[in-house]
């Protein structure tokens, strides 16, 4: 058996696509291994993240290891310590293919497999292991907020989640790359299009930035918020998954809280671009509404 190792990096989105892309791996018959080494040793260019697959899936930690090994039989993993293993090192590119891979060798993956094409033979099973292992560990404070959505509901209104990324967008490093994208004017269309075709909602919004919220976000409209932090992160990304429509932001967290959501008749507006020089084409499901 052929074994392979994915680094695991950036934040909660980016985490759970790498998490499937490795379990897509498994079902080809590969051991796999993950390297999570960047949360101790991140880039001083990069956002510091969490790591927080662990808060979904079970790890033990043992301490000679550097990585994490994901049983072929099922989800448990525990962690590794790689000796003398030869590794063909697989860096993702733009127009990389599943075909292009050789998955006879030993291969380390570096990338962030943001489509569904990586892990499109295990994404039924992935999305119904997700949503009943992220049940186990939501708190009261997001019960509650989903017994009022569930009260909407009842009275016939739907509840739109908008996603707003702000924070690390801006600064001097991404704005040019991904924070133009997102701006008032998509909001504007998004919302809009939102209200002509649905009969009754609210909105809530979820954000990083309440600030750069505030600027972007048509007047006129009554919000609810949700401040966006990564400490809580799978909790709102699991209630804006019981949302009945999402606008997203060209970020992967709002992917995700689509991508989950299991609700009957979901509206998705996505934006047209995902960052300034590639469009989301790729990234973006099919019947999600791209503005």
């Amino acid at each position: 058996m052929s074994k392979s190792i994915v680094k695991i990096k950036g934040g909660i989105g980016n985490q759970l696509f790498q998490y499937a892309f490795a379990s897509e791996l498994i079902y080809k018959g590969q051991m796999v291994y993950l390297d999570t080494s960047y949360y101790e040793n991140t880039p001083p260019e990069d956002t510091k993240r969490k790591y927080i697959l662990d808060q979904l899936f079970e790890t033990k930690k043992l301490p000679e290891s550097e990585g994490r090994y994901i049983n072929p039989a099922g989800i448990k993993r525990k962690l590794f310590k790689l000796l003398n293993l030869s590794y063909n090192i697989v860096v993702q590119s733009e127009d990389m293919l599943p075909e292009d891979i050789n998955y006879s060798k030993n291969n380390y993956f570096e990338g962030y497999w943001q489509n569904e094409k990586w892990f499109i033979n295990v994404a039924g099973e992935y999305k119904q292991e997700i949503n009943k292992r992220i049940i186990n560990i939501i708190s009261k404070e997001t019960k509650e907020r989903i017994k009022w959505l569930d009260e909407q509901n009842d009275l016939g209104i739907s509840v739109v989640a908008i996603h707003v990324r702000g924070g690390d967008y801006l600064n001097e490093i991404n704005h040019s790359v991904f924070g133009t994208i997102c701006d008032s004017q998509y909001y504007s269309k998004a919302i809009q299009y939102i209200k002509n075709n649905v009969n009754k909602c609210i909105f809530i919004v979820f954000t990083n930035d309440r600030d750069y919220t505030d600027r972007v976000l048509p007047a006129g409209t009554d919000y609810s918020f949700v401040a966006n932090s990564e400490d809580d992160g799978l909790q709102d990304l699991y209630l804006m998954s019981k949302c009945n429509h999402i606008i997203m932001a060209n970020s992967t967290f709002s992917w995700w809280g689509a991508w989950l959501n299991c609700n009957d008749n979901l509206k998705v507006i996505c934006p047209a671009k995902w960052k300034a020089s590639k469009d989301s084409k790729e990234i973006c499901c099919r019947n999600w509404i791209i503005i």
